[in-house]
């Protein structure tokens, strides 16, 4: 009768694992919706960032670099502040707020996320 009880359980533990295996492979072909959305989320449903330009250390190749990183590890957009704390400079050239060149920087920031779709 031990024997039976083994190779029941073995049996029950094999159809767990078939199953297992079965659902694996449906949800890998796409068959499951919610798995195929966790993956690939729909842009409504990307996280969205704070990113901080800290006192002007900000340039044009900082900011292409960053925002392709974004788009690259699926952040969703960005929500831009100008920080003035006492951050040390890291810049050949500070881009002081509000400054033309600062607003240069912010237009470009605005057509590359758009062109990224951030």
């Amino acid at each position: 009768m031990r024997a039976n009880g083994v190779s029941a359980k073995l049996a029950a533990a094999a159809a767990v694992l078939l199953r297992a295996g079965v659902w694996a492979v449906v949800g890998q072909a796409g068959g499951d919706p919610l798995l195929a959305g966790f993956q690939s989320p729909p842009d409504s449903a990307k996280p969205r960032v704070w990113w901080h330009w800290m006192t002007g250390n900000i340039t044009k190749e900082g900011i292409r670099a960053d925002l392709e990183w974004m788009k690259r590890v699926g952040i969703g957009g960005i929500q831009n502040f100008d920080a003035a704390l006492t951050t040390p400079q890291v810049v050949p050239k500070r881009l002081v707020y509000m400054t033309p060149e600062w607003k240069d920087a912010f237009h470009f920031t605005a057509g590359l996320a758009d062109q990224l779709k951030l």
